[in-house]
């Protein structure tokens, strides 16, 4: 799914970025390990996608799930 989008484009799947980020609030840990592995591939080899101005809101978005993951009562299996 991550090399789809790296070769065709973030608008072959406009909401996959959304779905992806979404699911870092997931219950089940594989759910949430392998969005954080499509949403590593896809801002490490788009990365000139991420640095268009059209994409800060969608980066911005992603941001509160992200800081989630960071937070020390998360549970251990998520961490």
């Amino acid at each position: 799914m991550s090399s789809l989008i790296v070769k065709g484009g973030i608008f072959i799947w406009p909401n996959l970025i959304e779905f992806l980020t979404n699911n870092l609030a997931h219950s089940d840990v594989t759910v949430v390990e392998n969005s954080i592995q499509a949403l590593c591939i896809i801002v490490e080899d788009a990365q000139g996608l991420f640095e268009d101005e059209k994409f800060h809101k969608m980066i911005a978005s992603m941001l509160p799930n992200i800081f989630r993951l960071l937070d020390p009562n998360q549970t251990e299996s998520i961490k």
